[in-house]
């Protein structure tokens, strides 16, 4: 028989403790594992979570559409680039209608080639493609790589669909939109992690500030000798001259009892002993005779009337009657070229209205006489000059005759017309909406004077300058001071097709090449200037100017020019 010591049991019941704790710290241990395991998990879980939804909200319909605005716009230059060349206008397909925008669908396709991966289908636009940077920052294809490639740097890739409802096409008149459908498909490395998403791209910019293809090619293509450098005219439109006839003339004054002559220029009230000699703004002594006076009547004005362009007389003249020599006599007095008038009677054969007195030089400006006169009835025009700026007021005379003698005719019209606003719109080149090629069809080569249906999309400006018809211009005696100023029309003169609306174009008082009758009647007006401005019997009519045109007309039967 074996006796167990009191120290045996103590050791055993030590062993037996070690073990349990041993076997508890072990469980611990393994827990904790399991635990930290579970939680690592949890944590890569919630970043692929937090990962996913962070890429959802970058890429979003906003986001989309503002990329397709940037690609839209750079497609839309690239293109407009392209067809501004000689010879390089697109070929317009029957067919390929845009909505209301005639046989445009071949701008859209172009575009949409180009937007996709930075080259036009063959068919379309042959020879426009992207460079190597071009297709990585303005092409789906590049937008796509470039998202795909930051989503596999946080584990994920993505696969998106083809672009699904394409379409590049003209809002407005001066508006370009652009609109497509793209899905995805997002997916984590292990296959455990998958998110669908349907985006919208819809977007819009404005069509200012970009070349006019058209002008550039035609200008091109009608040049007698090459150049090295295009006519550049950029698209603009300014709010208030939105269709032709927010620029029409404007009628200051009408039914005076008198006038002759017509001219147009900045109208002054200062007498040529009130300008100083060392004026270098607005009216000086060197630049007098491109202004029109306004004066009332007094004794000097017939001495000082010669100086000027022209001369407006703020009152009518008198009219007196007299006995003389048994013969009843109307007399004109206060007054420029006065006249008189002989009534027939007993003794007296009688006269129409005659210079008076017989054999007095006459002052051979042309003048009006105008009761009332109001210089708020005249637009201002400010012009920015190096010695500093100066506001003028520019005005029309306009009379039926240009003779003196003939000033009091019965038929006689006199007139005064404030024609700011369509010298505006045609200095500074701004478009309206018209009967001209809308933005896409000027990009067109054979469709450039489409007249759009309606609701339409055409514009239209005028070509002014010698640039447009100055002494480079080719064909001798066919020059271009003979065709009508508006854009289309102008270079639709140059394919040699009269309309018979071309063939009967009219120069227009008061403007570029036609500031006084001497101006528009010179030979040599593309030579030494800027070509006469004409326009057709439709653009007249349109841009309400037929009473300032040189044609006759019911309306204005004794116009001259």
């Amino acid at each position: 028989m074996v006796k167990t010591t009191k120290s045996a049991r103590g050791g055993f019941f030590f062993a037996v403790m070690a073990l349990a704790m041993l076997s508890l710290v072990l469980l611990t241990v393994q827990i904790w594992v399991r635990t930290f395991e579970q939680s690592d998990y949890s944590a890569s879980q919630r970043f692929k979570g937090e990962a996913v939804r962070s890429i959802l909200a970058s890429l979003s319909d906003k986001t989309l559409s503002d990329f397709a605005n940037a690609s839209a716009f750079y497609a839309t230059y690239k293109l407009v680039n392209y067809t501004s060349s000689q010879g390089l206008g697109l070929a317009q397909l029957p067919g390929t209608d845009e909505a209301h925008n005639r046989n445009t669908g071949v701008v859209e396709n172009a575009t949409i080639g180009l937007m996709i991966n930075g080259s036009s289908p063959p068919n379309w636009a042959p020879g426009i493609w992207y460079s190597g940077d071009e297709m990585d920052s303005y092409t789906l294809a590049g937008w796509q790589n470039k998202t795909n490639a930051a989503a596999n740097a946080m584990g994920f890739d993505i696969r998106f669909s083809d672009a699904r409802n394409f379409r590049y096409y003209q809002i407005d008149p001066w508006t370009v939109g652009v609109s497509f459908d793209l899905e995805m498909n997002i997916t984590d490395a292990e296959g455990t992690m998958r998110q669908n998403k349907t985006m919208h791209a819809g977007s819009s910019f404005p069509i200012s500030g970009f070349l006019d293809p058209m002008i550039s090619r035609k200008d091109m293509e009608h040049r007698a000798e090459p150049r090295d450098l295009a006519t550049e005219k950029q698209i603009f439109k300014l709010g208030k001259y939105s269709v032709p006839a927010d620029v029409q003339p404007t009628l200051v004054k009408d039914a005076g009892k008198e006038g002759y002559g017509w001219f147009f220029g900045p109208i002054t009230e200062l007498t040529p002993d009130e300008i100083s000699p060392l004026a270098t703004t607005g009216v000086t002594l060197g630049n007098i005779k491109q202004y029109v006076l306004v004066s009332p009547y007094n004794d000097g004005l017939a001495g000082i009337a010669d100086s000027y362009g022209a001369v407006i007389v703020t009152e009518e003249p008198v009219l007196g009657t007299a006995i003389e020599n048994g013969c009843n006599v109307t007399r004109q007095t206060r007054c420029l070229n006065c006249m008189e008038k002989v009534e027939p009677g007993p003794g007296c054969a009688g006269t129409g209205w005659e210079l008076f007195p017989p054999g007095n030089n006459p002052v051979d400006v042309p003048a009006i006489a105008v009761n009332n006169w109001n210089m708020s009835d005249v637009t201002p025009v400010t012009r920015a000059l190096a010695s500093g700026d100066i506001t003028d007021h520019y005005v029309l005379i306009d009379n039926t005759y240009e003779l003196p003698e003939d000033k009091m005719k019965a038929d006689a019209y006199h007139r005064v017309w404030d024609i700011t606003s369509l010298r505006d719109m045609a200095i500074c080149g701004f478009y309206v909406k018209g009967k001209g090629p809308s933005f896409f069809q000027r990009m067109l080569t054979g469709a450039e004077y489409i007249q759009n249906p309606d609701p339409g999309f055409g514009i239209e400006s005028f070509v002014v300058g010698q640039w447009a018809g100055g002494a480079e211009d080719k064909g001798g005696d066919y020059a271009a001071d003979l065709y009508s100023r508006l854009d289309w029309e102008f270079y639709q003169s140059y394919q040699g097709t009269n309309t018979g609306d071309l063939m009967t174009a009219q120069r227009i008082k008061g403007m570029m090449g036609c500031k006084s009758k001497e101006m528009c009647d010179a030979k040599n007006a593309t030579t030494i200037g800027l070509g006469h401005f004409m326009l057709t019997d439709d653009a007249t009519a349109r841009y309400l100017s037929t009473l300032i045109s040189c044609k006759e007309t019911p309306a204005a039967p004794h116009a001259p020019c």
